[in-house]
């Protein structure tokens, strides 16, 4: 199982905001993966974020990071955890109490799709306990790639990386002081400058115009996001899409 970490603001008010793209990335394969369950469910994007479970119903015992199983139809165990510490450290036996976080599982591939519902500059605070209960130790590599928009790429623009710094971004600058290390991929979605006041610019809805590129855009990031939870090697995930990206613009 994989993990795609989407950043946003939760709240109906930040619903389309520039800020909440990598929201808007989970909402659209969550959607995608309930019409595949549903063929005959009607696309309603607007109730997308209904698709997530709240974090109190995650159960890390039936999940295991790594390669699917070979068996994708039952749920993975976690390997035993050493002797005298549980999986979230409080001591061997006891459960791992996790919050702050929205999740849905997908299967085909094995993706977990992980909202924070902490505001942008807290996102950091539920991921390191999660991935602490599925096995991850701080200051390892992290296992996830994280989706989030970036001031400093056009509107849609896409760019994948294997590792780096916040950029000055608050949701990433977070995430880095929370699991010590900035060893994960992430991949930034451009929303452009609009102006000298990027605090205000984040926080509105994009313009038609805008929206229509943003569509466009999501639908090019969820196919690099589905190839690398199937198995594609990140850098060859990043040669195929970038070649296709600048090729299409």
């Amino acid at each position: 199982m994989k993990l795609l970490v989407g950043l946003g603001n939760p709240g109906p008010e930040y619903a389309r905001t520039r800020h909440n793209l990598g929201f808007l990335l989970t909402e659209l394969l969550a959607e995608r993966d309930a019409r595949s369950l549903d063929p005959g469910r009607p696309p309603a994007p607007s109730a997308a974020a209904a698709l997530f479970e709240p974090a109190k119903t995650f159960r890390p015992d039936r999940c295991r990071l790594g390669p699917p199983s070979p068996d994708r139809s039952s749920p993975d165990p976690l390997p035993a955890e050493p002797a005298g510490r549980s999986s979230a450290g409080q001591g061997a036996g006891a459960a791992p109490t996790l919050s702050g976080f929205s999740w849905r599982r997908l299967r085909e591939p094995d993706l977990l799709l992980v909202r924070p519902e902490r505001f942008m500059n807290r996102s950091g605070e539920p991921l390191a306990p999660l991935l602490r209960s599925l096995g991850w130790s701080s200051g390892e590599p992290a296992p996830i790639l994280v989706a989030y928009d970036d001031l400093d790429l056009p509107v849609g623009a896409l760019r994948l990386r294997a590792q780096g710094g916040h950029g000055g971004h608050n949701g990433m600058r977070s995430i880095l002081s929370s699991l010590g290390t900035d060893r994960f991929p992430r991949l930034r979605i451009g929303i452009g400058r609009g102006g000298t006041d990027a605090a205000r610019h984040v926080l509105e809805e994009f313009d038609p115009a805008e929206w229509t590129e943003i569509q466009i855009s999501l639908q090019e990031a969820a196919e690099a996001v589905l190839a690398w939870a199937g198995g594609l090697d990140f850098d060859l995930c990043m040669t195929r899409f970038h070649s296709r990206w600048t090729q299409g613009r």
